[in-house]
């Protein structure tokens, strides 16, 4: 290949998939690739929207003590006689509830320290997957973008600095303000551990800070 099309590929996949282009299969690559050419559709208030909307039917249609929201669980037991699902409330008292059936929609390095009694090969599998972080900074602005986009992609940014811009507001408009959604990939392992260290938060909002002002704006 060219070496331009070896760069808007690799460029592509670092931000888009967290990794390297010869890290990423060919068909997750070109499947993400070749959407970017097609018509954008998103719903109105994004997917807050839609995780609103459905938060307010089941408020609607179960009992007041079903919904409980900002627990921790820790611990998941398949039992004959149904799940035990151990939490910790807001306060950090620990609770348990038997249910039915449960769901767990969390990534799977979760699952692996939750689910008790997992199955050796399950677990197996999931130590076989590699993680990598984003880091996301939303810019409120008192004015509208001059040019209507949804994604803009910074071809010619610093790879270590945010490559892809979201009007945030761009399915639903709000005149005279607007949201710049910033997309910071870190494809390479051992980055998650850097974003808990103390000052982690102080010196990645500055390096934010200075390419909103002194590029994108």
């Amino acid at each position: 290949l060219h070496p331009h099309v070896v760069a808007v590929l690799d460029h592509y996949c670092w931000s888009s998939l967290g990794a390297r282009w010869d890290e990423v299969s060919a068909a997750a690559g070109l499947n993400f690739f070749a959407a970017e050419f097609g018509n954008v559709m998103v719903a109105p208030g994004g997917n807050a929207a839609v995780a609103g909307r459905v938060v307010e039917l089941l408020h609607r249609e179960l009992p007041g003590d079903r919904m409980r929201t900002g627990m921790t669980v820790f611990s998941v037991v398949v039992r004959d006689d149904g799940v035990m699902v151990g939490y910790a409330d807001a306060d950090g008292v620990p609770h348990t509830v038997l249910a039915q059936a449960v769901a767990l929609c969390c990534p799977k390095f979760v699952v692996k320290r939750i689910l008790q009694d997992i199955e050796p090969e399950r677990s197996a599998a999931i130590a076989r997957l590699r993680y990598r972080s984003y880091l996301l900074a939303n810019v409120l602005l008192d004015t509208e973008p001059r040019d209507s986009f949804y994604d803009l992609f910074l071809a010619d940014a610093d790879p270590s600095r945010a490559t892809d811009v979201v009007t945030a507001t761009w399915a639903r408009p709000v005149p005279g303000r607007s949201v710049l959604t910033l997309y910071r990939g870190l494809p390479y392992d051992g980055a998650r551990p850097a974003l808990l260290t103390a000052d982690a938060h102080r010196r990645i909002e500055a390096e934010f800070e200075v390419q909103i002002r002194n590029e994108i704006l």
